[in-house]
């Protein structure tokens, strides 16, 4: 196919027939591989492509050259109006004669240029003619402008001026500090108190606790603290079942900031978010306001979020402005009163209508007493309710909301429709005459185009309140997804880690010390395994033990549908963790499972293989059973051994190479704002088809579907049909609503049976979209999983979807929604078999998404809802999953959540009640899992050995260095003590008092799960590798206790251990101190695990410190001398 050059030659042919040629010359050391294409180029297999190339580029016109042209097809000199369509199919049929054209182009020009994403050519032209010039323009793992310019100054210097045109290029400082893009606001009080004692001043304001001046930037904070306790008033302000904030308080905020800062009257405000009010609960309230500029105005800004989580809640921003110092005065003329010629209407009914509307104004907001309109001119009186104080506010946020409700009320469709309703959105022009008003008379002017003058005076017809212009926009029914949405919506974010690796983990990370399972890859030159017991038998007192073991699951066959090859890849990647983590000869090894195209790791970025994504959140589950144990990694397809090993030398759990970069997964908030436009899922004359129809969730969702988007089809769609529990209940409520509805029986698992169904779509209705809410769930610890488990549960969400999917393929569907789980993006324990299903459909929208397809992906947390899967977790397991963090949703703010979610047009969502205050004691504990450390804020301080509050996050080293300075009764206590602890925190005991010595773990309520937990913390408090099966070999905390001192304790008086340790100390200091390169590096690590090695297989447990128990009697001497013997060939000198 391809003559490169005197050393390299490309064939092409039959798949089969190139095997065997790859195969026969491996076999005589010749290098030879496979190159990952599917088409066999420059061979007669291009002659079926004839008619359509000449077809094609019959009509191309080639032109002459002025720079000599040389074909790789004659390997001569060609003229280039010889470039036609007959030439470009011999271009693609015939041998590619590249060294024959390198050696007659090389008589004149000694300089060649590969222009070329990546370099290729570049070998081949430097075998063929060694004395040349080669530079290439781009590098994969090189920043492309830096490099293009780089290689470009290898070259002869004519001009540099055209690589910078049209700019003039200047020398730009770095930044001093590495910006983290993190806003730290200082906490509101929570009580008003006296401000003083903590150094800040009264705000003087009813809705204000606080204000601090900051020195460094000259910007004044407004702080509080809000709820339905401090202020019951504000449950009367009510839109759609939800209470609000009213937008006059925001105003009434800002001119009282604006007040205290020089700047009383507000030029323009603007409304972004509204500012929901949770029962119960709390919301922190700061109102921003910046130094002035050179006009004296002063930007300012309103912010909320909700109070009791502040180092995970993001800050919602409900307002911007600008206040000034003056506005421009103006002339008001006293107006009669009430207004001649005005047409009176009555204001009981104007609430009437609004309250229709969703608009619920209670006793404390009813302030309009009476109401006129002449024209495009409003009046009203307004009186501010008994009981309502205006003390503490310029204008009473009730009594100024209230002179608005005319204009709510003149914007309502005259004929009672369900058309378009007018909010307030921004202000200007606003000014405070007078405070501590009670009654108002408003004055309201049309100023058209959606827009109108607010005037409010007193009794007297002097000015108290002046907008001189308010605009309003059309509102759809609002939902607090915009708020909910910021605490209760996450997605993974792949980020560069911030852990940087030392010069001994890299070396732990070099190829040298890795052992791969399989075939082995290209272009990775390390040692390799047919499998795991092949390595088992490999691994002798003689052989280096790896330190990694990498293992690549199966891709995608052509020859096997996808649902089928993400079950065989799934049971393949089950059997080898279970194997894996039940020896114990690999206990401190670590298996690196690498996929590649299986995760997005880059936005829009395509899923290139689906049958290995589902491993994805298998593998995530065993990190969370096993924690320290596995790595995942997944590849693209420019990967190198050098990034490979960049990336593991982080020590990160879950990884991804994208062109030489190495990422991370963290979970990170999504905030939705409730002005973005609301999305276009159905089309209300079409079919919605769900899956798990009749279920609880798929119940919800046709609901929600009628009433919020308007559905009016309905096909639910589970394995019972119309026999299911409730579904007859459910058909006819749906139909209440306004819905037809057809409830039928399918195996969507089925693809038969599920085209079937499809086929049975009306014309007149067609399809327009998908629910897939089926699913299943069969809880187990992944050394228990059978095979069976596994199947059951991918079955109904990774085979239905791929039905799904195939079979709307020519389908044109609004929407593609895949109701996934939070297990599949986080891994949750025990559900190893749900995890790997719901990151197969998490890839799979992304995979639609990447061909220009509907589907979004919601990775819901738990359901507070009672439904089939809900009742597969027993109450124990949900109080344990809320302990750790993930709190069960409520049906209708999980409806909310969906909204949001639908909002943000991303592709997969995760609504979730995810604790922060839950997860950081397992931040400080270190383990929680990496994924959600960006959730826990800032670390806090350990707590002292001898903190009062008896709670001690004492690291292994200093267990096992006070368990030495011990005697044998207070080592007992120490470590029992520890053991019953641990059982009490996993069990959710107050004390451990109720933990008896040995009453079995079984009696106690351990069960398999739990079992799992006591483990990873018994691990990471001592800092033992602990088997599986720990709590069944030692059923009872006194066994346990025993087996740890085993461990962790020579069978001495201790004074060897303290030897030992100050060895250990002096080769810290040693290796500190040493100037190694990265081979002799190597070398080092690689030997020290032998010494480890060799102790465990010979029975011997490690003792402290980490050195084999077998050393622990020897001398300073013989234990140098015998770390000299070990390292002698890496010429330490």
């Amino acid at each position: 196919a391809v003559i490169n050059s005197p050393t390299s030659t490309t064939i092409s042919g039959a798949p089969d027939a190139i095997r065997q040629l790859v195969d026969h010359y491996k076999a005589q050391d010749v290098d030879a591989r496979l190159i990952p294409v599917d088409y066999a180029s420059h061979s007669p297999h291009v002659d079926t492509l004839r008619d359509t190339i000449l077809r094609d580029l019959a009509d191309i016109t080639p032109t002459p050259a002025n720079t000599p042209f040389y074909s790789t097809v004659t390997g001569q000199k060609f003229n280039t109006t010889g470039l036609t369509a007959e030439y470009w199919h011999t271009n693609l049929r015939n041998t590619v004669q590249f060294a024959t054209t390198l050696t007659n182009l090389h008589d004149d020009p000694t300089t060649y240029i590969e222009i070329s994403p990546h370099p290729i050519l570049t070998p081949a032209i430097q075998h063929t003619h060694p004395d040349a010039q080669v530079v290439a323009t781009l590098h994969r793992n090189q920043p492309p402008h830096t490099h293009f310019l780089n290689n470009t100054a290898q070259l002869p210097t004519t001009d540099y001026t055209p690589l910078y045109t049209p700019h003039n290029p200047h020398t730009t400082p770095l930044p001093t500090y590495p910006f983290q893009h993190r806003t730290h606001w200082l906490d509101a009080p929570r009580s008003k108190g006296d401000p003083s004692v903590i150094g800040q001043e009264g705000a003087e304001h009813a809705l204000l606790g606080a204000v601090v001046q900051v020195p460094s930037t000259g910007t004044t904070l407004f702080t509080s603290q809000i709820s339905l306790s401090t202020h019951p008033w504000l449950a009367d302000h009510a839109v759609h079942g939800h209470v609000l904030l009213p937008g006059t308080a925001l105003i009434d905020l800002a001119l009282h900031a604006g007040g205290r800062t020089g700047a009383p009257d507000i030029e323009e405000l603007t409304l972004e978010a509204p500012l929901h009010l949770p029962e119960p609960g709390a919301v922190d309230l700061q109102v921003t306001v910046d130094p002035p500029d050179e006009s004296d105005r002063r930007a300012l800004s309103i912010h909320s979020r909700p109070t009791g989580d502040p180092d995970t809640t993001a800050w919602t921003r409900h307002a911007t402005g600008t206040l000034t110092p003056h506005l421009a005065a103006k002339d008001f003329r006293q107006l009669p009163w009430p207004p001649p010629g005005a047409s009176q209407f009555s204001a009981s009914e104007m609430y009437e209508r609004l309250d229709e509307r969703g608009y619920r104004y209670g006793p404390a907001f009813q302030g309009v007493t009476q109401a006129w309109q002449d024209g495009d001119d409003h009046y009203a009186e307004i009186v501010l309710p008994d009981g309502m104080e205006p003390t503490g506010y310029g204008v009473h946020p009730a009594l100024l909301d209230a002179a608005l409700h005319p204009i709510a009320f003149a914007a309502l469709p005259v004929d009672g429709s369900q058309g378009e309703t007018y909010m307030p959105f921004s202000f200007s022009g606003i000014s405070l005459g007078a405070t501590g008003a009670t009654r108002l008379r408003v004055h309201i002017h049309d100023l058209g185009e959606h827009r109108v003058a607010v005037t409010a005076f007193d009794s007297a017809g002097r000015p108290v309140v002046t907008i001189e212009s308010l605009t309003l926009r059309p509102s759809k029914p609002f939902s607090p997804a915009g708020v909910t949405g910021s605490k209760h919506l996450f997605e993974l974010r792949w980020t560069t880690p911030t852990s940087h690796a030392s010069p001994l983990q890299e070396a732990s990370a070099a190829p040298s010390s890795w052992v791969v399972l399989g075939e082995g890859w290209p272009g990775l030159n390390v040692r390799g395994a047919a499998d795991l017991s092949a390595l088992r038998r490999e691994v002798t007192d003689d052989t280096a033990a790896p330190r990694t073991v990498l293992a690549m699951p199966a891709s995608h066959r052509a020859d096997t549908d996808i649902a089928t090859a993400a079950h065989e890849t799934s049971f393949q990647m089950l059997h080898l963790l279970q194997d894996w983590l039940a020896d114990d000869l690999f206990a401190t090894d670590r298996l690196v499972v690498v996929t590649r195209g299986a995760v997005a790791a880059l936005p829009d970025e395509d899923i290139t293989d689906l049958t290995q994504s589902a491993v994805w959140g298998l593998v995530r589950t065993a990190q969370i059973e096993h924690p320290d144990r596995i790595t995942l990694l997944d590849l693209d397809h420019d990967s190198s051994s050098a990034s490979l090993a960049q990336a593991l030398a982080t020590r990160e759990p879950q990884l991804a190479v994208r062109k030489g970069r190495v990422l991370v997964p963290r979970m990170a908030r999504v905030t939705v704002q409730p002005s973005d436009d609301e999305p276009d899922l159905l089309d209300p004359h079409g079919t919605v088809l769900i899956t798990g129809g009749t279920g609880s969730l798929g119940a919800h969702m046709a609901r929600h579907l009628v009433t919020r988007y308007g559905a009016r089809h309905l096909l639910l769609v589970s394995r019972s049909g119309a026999e299911a529990a409730g579904a007859s209940r459910l058909e006819a409520e749906l139909a209440a609503l306004g819905a037809e509805v057809v409830v039928r029986a399918c195996d969507t698992a089925d693809a038969d049976d599920l085209a079937s169904t499809l086929d049975s779509v009306p014309d007149e209705h067609p399809l327009t979209a998908v629910v897939h809410a089926a699913g299943a769930l069969d809880i187990a610890p992944l050394a228990s999983l059978r095979s069976d488990q596994l199947s059951s549960v991918l079955r109904p969400k990774i085979d239905a979807a791929c039905h799904l999917d195939r079979l709307t393929e020519s389908v044109e569907l609004k929407s593609f929604i895949l109701f996934s789980s939070l297990a599949g993006s986080i891994g949750i324990a025990g559900q190893t078999n749900y995890a790997a299903a719901n990151s197969f459909l998490d890839a799979l929208a992304h995979h639609r998404r990447s061909r220009g397809r509907p589907a979004t992906s919601l990775a819901w947390g738990l359901w507070e809802e009672d439904s089939d899967l809900r009742r597969q977790i027993n109450d124990s397991a949900v109080e344990r999953m809320t302990r750790l963090g993930f709190v069960p949703l409520p049906a209708a703010h999980s409806l909310d959540l969906f909204d949001a979610a639908m909002k943000t047009r991303r592709t997969v969502v995760v609504p979730a009640h995810i604790d922060g205050a839950a997860l950081r004691p397992q931040a400080d504990a270190g383990t929680l899992p990496a994924v959600l450390r960006g959730l826990t804020g800032p670390s806090v301080r350990r707590a002292s050995a001898d903190s009062s509050s008896g709670h001690s996050s004492e690291s292994p080293n200093g267990l096992a260095e006070r368990l030495l300075q011990q005697n044998e009764t207070e080592r007992q206590e120490t470590l029992l003590g520890l053991v019953r602890g641990t059982t009490a925190a996993v069990l959710n005991h107050a004390d451990s008092e109720s933990i008896g010595t040995d009453q079995p773990f079984k009696d106690l309520g351990i069960d398999s799960l739990t079992a799992v937990q006591l483990r990873n913390r018994l691990s990471s408090a001592t800092g033992l590798s602990l088997p599986a099966t720990l709590v069944f070999d030692r059923p009872s905390p006194g066994a346990l206790t025993e087996y740890l001192r085993s461990r962790l304790v020579p069978a001495d008086d201790g004074r060897s251990g303290r030897t030992l340790t100050e060895v250990v100390d002096k080769l810290e200091s040693a290796l500190d101190s040493l100037d190694l390169d990265d081979e002799q590096w190597t070398g080092v690590t690689v030997r020290l695990e032998n010494l480890l090695r060799r102790s465990r297989d010979r029975g011997h447990p490690p003792a402290v410190g980490g050195l084999p128990g077998e050393l622990a009697s020897a001398t300073d001497e013989e234990l140098f001398e015998a770390l000299d013997n070990e390292l002698e060939s890496t010429d330490l000198d």
